[in-house]
Order: C-alpha cells, then sequence, then structure tokens
C-alpha cells in the first residue's frame, strides 16, 4: 500500500501538470500569463472563423437594386442556354442545378449563392472551378465563380415553378436578386 500511494500521487501531479501544459503552457494555471495566452488563443480563432465565414442566411440580408452576374447554366441534362422552358422535371430523379456567379459591383467572387424556387430557398456549394467564367470576364480571379446544388425530390411540389439565382455579395451583408428566371415544371 505505501509504495501504491506515492505512484498514485505521481499521476495525478502529471495529469494536473499535462493540462497546465496544454499548447506549449508551461506557466501556472490561472496566473495572469496563462489567462493572456488564453485570450489570445480565442483572437486567433475568432480570425480564422471570420475569413471562412458560414454564408449567413438570406432573411439577414439586405436586398441590393443593382444586378450582378450570375448564370444557371444547367438545370438537371438541360442546358439553360439553348433548351426550350419550361423545363420537364421528373419527381422521381433529384434537382440537379449548375452555373456561375460573381459580386459584379465590387469586382470580386461572390460570397456564395441561393437558388429561388417558387417561395423556397436553397443555399448552394459555391467556388467550383469554371474555366468558362474566366475567358467570358476575361479575369483569372472568377476561376472558382461555378455553384452547385441538388434538390431531393421531396423539396418541390409538381407543377410550374421559376427558378432565381440570389447572390450573396462579397460583405456578406447584400445580396442581388437576379430579374432573370428559369421556368421549370415538376411532374
Amino acid at each position: 500500500m505505501k509504495q501504491v500511494f506515492p505512484l498514485l500521487l505521481l499521476m495525478a501531479f502529471l495529469s494536473i501538470f499535462s493540462v497546465a501544459c496544454q499548447d506549449g503552457d508551461t506557466r501556472k494555471p490561472g496566473s495572469k500569463s496563462s489567462q493572456k495566452k488564453k485570450k489570445n488563443s480565442k483572437k486567433q480563432t475568432k480570425k480564422k472563423n471570420n475569413s471562412t465565414a458560414v454564408l449567413p442566411p438570406i432573411s439577414k440580408l439586405k436586398k441590393s437594386p443593382k444586378q450582378t452576374y450570375a448564370l444557371l447554366s444547367s438545370v438537371n441534362d438541360y442546358n439553360t442556354s439553348k433548351d426550350d422552358q419550361p423545363f420537364a422535371l421528373d419527381t422521381d430523379e433529384a434537382i440537379t442545378l449548375k452555373g456561375t456567379a460573381i459580386d459584379k459591383p465590387n469586382k470580386a467572387l461572390a460570397a456564395g449563392v441561393y437558388v429561388k424556387i417558387g417561395k423556397q430557398v436553397f443555399k448552394t456549394n459555391y467556388g467550383a472551378p469554371r474555366k468558362k467564367a474566366v475567358e467570358r470576364l476575361k479575369a483569372e480571379k472568377y476561376l472558382k465563380s461555378g455553384f452547385s446544388v441538388v434538390i431531393p425530390k421531396a423539396k418541390l411540389k409538381k407543377g410550374k415553378h421559376n427558378v432565381q439565382l440570389l447572390v450573396v455579395a462579397k460583405n456578406r451583408k447584400t445580396y442581388y436578386e437576379q430579374k432573370n428566371k428559369i421556368a421549370i415544371n415538376v411532374k
């Protein structure tokens, strides 16, 4: 028993010391210098999170009266610039939308894109490479201007709907609602 107690005491000390030494902090826990390091660590985490901030909900953004460059290039297998509208979509399959969008008034990539179908709004995956956008806009900075979204069949009611793009400005405070719409018919 006498031999076990010192071993337990040593293990307890080491576990307390290892907690105090997390992130290389060898200062005494609770000391002023230890508290400063924790504050600085929190500030760095905040900075990192702001640079890759989550796209705010469209309801929290202000609608801009301006227009931007946004193109819905395909709806499932339909080419929106060549095929006739409304695009007939079977409800047995998911609906895939792809396109390109930038924040033209600020001459930058957008923060993100939403797709509005009827009264429903869907967030897209933004940042896919689009070589055609670079060629068309004559600027390499627009390479990652592509977006796509797959909408499950259960999310849309049968019938005709208008599809509209909502492009979030780089500042993440405003969005551009595109005037041009694409017509779809969900069967």
